[in-house]
């Protein structure tokens, strides 16, 4: 497995980048996104969001200038390259002549990512946390290998549904055996090889209530913790407080459009109270399904095997 650290040094802009970089990875052709002048209250969005705002400007600094958000974005771009660089080096050793031939004839590679960026979309957000946004949960997932894809047949591409808890039971399926009991997720082969859709919603949670402060319960004093579920058209989130010292909140929103914005949160307007309550309905079965803990058979007589032969 390779794990690379960037873009995350993208949260050193505007304070502390020059550690490291210079001016010229400030520049780019990356302009700012049509959502950035975006105001989160008036469109009432969950309360968290404008104040996760607030605090990165206090913590990473401000960016308070069309020029600054224009950097911060560009500086994110460039680092994205660096992260290019290095992955070319992982695809050069692939492609090394040795006497049992070259791994990339036969290895499976997949390219993932844990979340995606906001980039100063929504009023000027950055990162992920408190949010639920396409910029900060679409991100691509890219499997590569010759058995699968041809070299003489061209790249497949879907907008088909999957998230990252599919990745085991996928790898279970390709390889032909069973996964373990109780695993959640769905193997994408079919999507792979036939362009087949497995699923017709997925499930997204945000539960990190610190964002990275660790000396707090919460960076935000609102709903917190996010439980979310997307099909192709819709999308509904969850917003509570583990505690319940905050009121819910919700959003909802119309992805029918191509290139959706996610601008008119709809979760408030009359018009739209049948497909949310559809949805919400939705998201408690997908939470059912991949989120809740479901009992584990206890075999007494195989843990104590175990036990007696521990030191």
């Amino acid at each position: 497995m390779l794990s690379l650290v960037n873009p995350h040094d993208v949260l050193c802009y505007p304070k502390d980048f020059q550690y490291g970089y210079n001016e010229s990875f400030l520049n780019g052709p990356i302009g700012l996104p049509k959502t950035v002048n975006e105001d989160l209250i008036a469109n009432k969005k969950p309360s968290a969001q404008v104040q996760v705002k607030a605090t990165a400007a206090l913590s990473l600094g401000a960016l308070n200038t069309s020029e600054k958000q224009t950097s911060y974005i560009n500086f994110y771009g460039n680092l994205l390259r660096v992260i290019d660089t290095e992955v070319g080096f992982f695809i050069d050793e692939l492609y090394k002549e040795t006497e049992n031939g070259r791994l990339a004839d036969q290895a499976l590679v997949i390219r993932i990512a844990d979340h995606g960026e906001m980039g100063m979309a929504h009023g000027g957000m950055r990162q992920k946390a408190f949010v639920t946004y396409e910029e900060a949960l679409r991100i691509p997932m890219v499997f590569s290998n010759p058995v699968l894809f041809p070299k003489d047949a061209p790249y497949k591409a879907t907008q088909n549904l999957a998230s990252l808890i599919d990745i085991l039971p996928t790898l279970a399926d390709l390889i032909g055996i069973a996964p373990p009991q109780g695993l959640r997720g769905t193997s994408l082969a079919p999507l792979l090889e036939k362009d087949q859709p497995v699923q017709d919603a997925i499930l997204f949670t945000f539960d990190d209530t610190k964002a990275s402060a660790a000396d707090k319960a919460s960076v935000v004093k609102a709903a917190n913790r996010i439980r979310s579920v997307r099909t192709t058209e819709w999308k509904y989130s969850h917003y509570f407080d583990a505690l319940n010292g905050y009121p819910d909140e919700y959003e909802l929103y119309d992805l029918r459009q191509e290139n959706a914005l996610e601008y008119e949160n709809l979760a408030y307007h009359p018009d739209f109270a049948e497909i949310r309550t559809k949805m919400a309905l939705l998201l408690e079965e997908q939470v059912r399904q991949k989120l809740a803990i479901h009992p584990v058979p206890f075999e007494q007589e195989a843990f104590m095997d175990w036990y007696q032969r521990q030191d």
